[in-house]
This record gives structure tokens, sequence and C-alpha cells, in this order.
């Protein structure tokens, strides 16, 4: 692989900075969202089925 930077060793060049992480941001903030509530309904959906088994079995 060819250095396109000639004097910057390739782990020492800079990733883009916060503009880059900004756009990537931008980019990606209707998915995280959309997983952040994807998350947020296993977690409750799982929550209501452990109380519901844990209160069938203190009943019976």
């Amino acid at each position: 692989m060819q250095d396109k930077t000639p004097g910057i060793p390739e782990r020492k060049r800079p990733l883009g900075g916060p503009s880059r992480a900004r756009r990537w941001i931008t980019r990606h903030r209707r998915l995280a969202v959309a997983q952040l509530i994807r998350g947020a309904s296993f977690a409750t959906g799982t929550t209501a089925i452990s109380l519901i088994a844990v209160w069938v079995q203190h009943r019976g």
C-alpha cells in the first residue's frame, strides 16, 4: 500500500476531527434513534415478561 501523505506515518494521521464526527452523527441520527427506541421496547417487554413469571411462581 502506498503512503498518501509522505512524512506522516499512517497511524499518526488525524482521523478527520470534529467536523467528520459531526457529519457522521448528522447522517446516522435517525438510525441511532430507531435503534434506541427498538432497544427500549425490547427491554420493556423483557421486564414485563420477567415480572409476570416471578408473580406466577410466587402465586402458585
